[in-house]
């Protein structure tokens, strides 16, 4: 079992290879980048981002091999407390096994695995209580794809000291991360027996019940996490589902109506309102929610000005993206499938989110029109984040098949083409020779451009902004609110095609400059 997968990437423009393989207990890992242009033409853009974006996404990855406290656990229930707990896990007595311990982490980090796990297995035999060796020890094990005894290494931290809420925790992750939810629940029931008064562990037992449909079971951890949890509107949330799952629709109105009252930021009401009409429960209080998130965005978008805009201001258009996307959702479930089209049309027009795609392509079959879903979920696999994985996106790929003539269902060129040509305006020529620069815009209903900022680049094209105001780019509203949509755009020109703007996607703008 290997957790890492290899990738294989090729473009006219680079290629990327990666391979990860477990030898004599050592992880080794094999890359190659090579590049083939100095520069990547404008049409390509969506391709070079996707590219850049994998090989970021594959260092990051290896990347959180660095720290022993947050490998096992960065994508799930253990993740927080992991990288925060470890180093207040008490040492051990005994001097032999304090010094194997700080020699397997400086192997650790060398990535010498095998070396590592002998160095912590040595700290274990000296003192049998030492319950962070023991955590050590499963990681380095997991490290080596030896998943089997990572498992019994993390029972054994357990153990060793069963008031550790982070040995509970570790494990719960690792059974989580291979699928195991029943096993992740049994252990994190474990750790509410042995420390009844964590909060989290409840919180964590209760979404993972959650998980299992086990609603009944699920609302009294979630009660159980509220007594002493910090977060009480989510868990409030939490309790409202489960209640309404259960088919206790009063006490789950209750629990939602305590969850908005604790917390009414517009980010809260999105997540309720997601969560309801995902499950195709009370969609009249979803679409309210979702409204109310949707009219507060929009409403905060309108103060936005160039001269004063922020990297908040930055997140908040993914932010609007995402509850346009709720919002659409909610009349999907409910059967307005004219108002659910509006609604996810322009979220994928903003964000190009693929989850958004998704959503679209089960609106557009719910159309009848098989085609447009057709390129939707094709859409959504070249958007997918975990593009670079040979199954990302399953449900996708199993509602493209049911629609598909094609023999195989998988990622399609074209979609990855059509992603950067849906945010492409050609425009005549500007400037003389090639240039190149980058743009602040910001767009009302209509589409209108309101104003132009030059951010960077060639300052020939400062003279563009005129232009740029009066191109009716492709952007859409889904509704007549007062939103102002910012949006950052490459203008490129080259003697030979003219010039060509191009809308930077929301999640790929952190900075104003």
């Amino acid at each position: 079992m290997n957790p890492f997968g290899n990738i294989d990437l090729k473009y006219d423009f680079a290629e990327y290879r990666a391979s990860y393989h477990v030898n004599d207990g050592v992880l080794v890992a094999k890359r190659r980048l090579t590049t083939y242009k100095k520069a990547v033409p404008v049409e390509k853009l969506n391709d070079f981002e996707l590219f850049r974006k994998a090989v970021v996404d594959d260092f990051e990855e290896m990347g959180a091999l660095s720290t022993a406290s947050s490998t096992v656990a960065s994508d799930d229930t253990a993740a927080k407390p992991a990288q925060h707990a470890m180093s207040n896990l008490p040492d051990s007595d005994n001097a032999e096994a304090l010094r194997f311990e700080t020699e397997g982490r400086q192997k650790l980090q060398n990535r010498d695995l095998p070396g590592a796990a002998g160095d912590f297995s040595r700290a274990v035999q000296a003192d049998a209580k030492f319950a962070r060796a023991w955590i050590d020890l499963g990681l380095a094990y997991f490290l080596q794809a030896r998943v089997d005894d990572a498992i019994e290494a993390f029972r054994s931290a357990i153990k060793a000291d069963p008031q550790q809420a982070i040995s509970y925790r570790t494990l719960a992750s690792l059974f989580l991360r291979n699928g195991q939810t029943e096993k992740a629940a049994e252990v994190l029931q474990d750790l509410t027996t042995a420390i009844p008064s964590d909060s989290d562990g409840h919180g964590d037992l209760a979404s993972a019940l959650y998980s299992l449909k086990r609603y009944k079971e699920a609302t009294a951890e979630y009660q159980s996490a509220i007594q002493t949890g910090k977060d009480k509107a989510q868990l409030e949330a939490g309790l409202g589902l489960s209640y309404f799952h259960a088919g206790d629709h009063e006490r789950g109105t209750a629990a939602f109506d305590k969850a908005v009252a604790l917390d009414s930021s517009p980010v809260a009401l999105n997540n309720i309102a997601y969560e309801l009409a995902d499950a195709s429960l009370e969609l009249s209080k979803s679409q309210d929610y979702a409204e109310k998130a949707v009219n507060a965005v929009e409403e905060e978008s309108r103060r936005v000005t160039l001269d004063s805009m922020t990297s908040k201001d930055l997140a908040r258009m993914s932010s609007l993206a995402a509850y346009w996307d709720t919002l659409g959702w909610v009349h999907f479930r409910s059967g307005d499938f004219d108002d659910a089209q509006k609604y996810l049309e322009a979220a994928w027009n903003l964000s190009q989110f693929s989850l958004v795609a998704d959503h679209l392509g089960q609106v557009y079959e719910a159309q009848h029109k098989p085609q447009a879903a057709i390129r939707a979920y094709q859409w959504a696999l070249a958007a997918s984040p975990t593009w670079t994985r040979p199954n990302d996106m399953p449900e996708t790929r199993k509602r493209l098949a049911h629609l598909s003539s094609s023999a195989v269902v998988g990622k399609s060129p074209q979609a990855a083409e059509d992603l950067g040509k849906m945010r492409t305006t050609h425009l005549q020529h500007i400037v003389p020779g090639s240039a190149n620069a980058d743009f602040f815009l910001l767009i009302s209903d209509g589409p209108h451009v309101e104003g132009v900022k030059f951010v960077s680049g060639d300052g020939k094209l400062k003279s563009a902004t005129d232009l740029l105001k009066a191109t009716k780019l492709n952007v859409a509203f889904p509704d007549h609110g007062p939103t102002l949509l910012l949006r950052r755009g490459m203008l490129a020109c080259s003697p030979m095609t003219g010039c060509e703007f191009v809308l930077l996607t929301p999640s790929s703008v952190s900075s104003v400059n």
